[in-house]
């Protein structure tokens, strides 16, 4: 059985996302950072303390991946788009998911996420932290999934959360071509992709947008039309629930 501990709301800190300008849930002038199931976009307006506890589980280990499920317009269009590419290309049912970091213990026993955000790039962020941009707990919808990996892929989850940290500092690529300065799901992809015989490997696919015409595919023609570059169609990218749901197919999480 799953350990946990409880973290009343009104010891948790307000975080706030002054810094990434949003000012409306689901305005369509901002579609701001995204990607096709990679990019985070935090919430909508400023982030307040949640109004329920926050349970964080005790059975989680440095290298253990970490997703969330993010309630925002442009983070539905990610979750959406990533399960239709799924659905399609290998028949499965992920769950919604739009964001993801890495956990990496402290030396007093705490938990850290390193992520990669707009604006910020790769950066450590307290797991209680990183919580509050969820509404719900564990498994459940608008809440978080932990990804433990089986004990065959201890070793080279601990070597990818070792080097997660040398890559604190590293910037953020808008246009999503730059893997050397990745998107949250591309930190990911950068720390498995080399490792021994046992690590689990995330494989880099076409990337998918949405079909021509979708609600989806219009929120990056109007994010990709700001930045004066064509909707990358067919690139190499990989999401976040494209992480968990390559990780469903090799059998790599317990």
């Amino acid at each position: 059985m799953k350990k946990s501990r409880t973290i009343e709301p009104s010891s948790l800190p307000c975080f706030r996302l002054r810094d990434i300008n949003i000012r409306g849930r689901g305005l369509p002038k901002i579609l701001l950072g995204i990607l096709a199931g990679l990019i985070l976009v935090l919430s909508s307006a400023e982030t307040e303390a949640r109004s329920t506890p926050i349970t964080i589980p005790t059975d989680i280990v440095s290298g253990d991946l970490i997703f969330l499920d993010l309630r925002c317009g442009i983070c539905e269009a990610i979750e959406t788009v990533t399960q239709i590419q799924y659905r399609q290309r290998f028949n499965i049912e992920i769950p919604r998911i739009s964001h993801i970091g890495i956990l990496s213990q402290n030396a007093d026993g705490s938990f850290d996420v390193i992520e990669s955000l707009p604006k910020k790039g790769v950066i450590r962020t307290p797991l209680v932290e990183f919580l509050t941009r969820v509404d719900k707990g564990e498994n459940e919808r608008d809440g978080y999934r932990i990804g433990r990996f089986k004990e065959e892929y201890r070793e080279a989850a601990n070597t990818a959360a070792k080097n997660a940290v040398t890559w604190l500092g590293t910037g953020y690529d808008d246009t999503f071509r730059d893997l050397n300065r990745p998107y949250c799901s591309a930190l990911v992809w950068q720390l498995y992709k080399n490792g021994d015989s046992n690590a689990p490997l995330f494989d880099l696919l076409p990337m998918y947008f949405g079909e021509p015409g979708s609600t989806e595919r219009k929120v990056w023609e109007d994010y990709c039309r700001n930045l004066g570059i064509e909707v990358p169609v067919g690139l190499p990218g990989i999401s976040p629930g494209g992480v968990y749901g390559q990780a469903m197919r090799a059998g790599y999480f317990k």
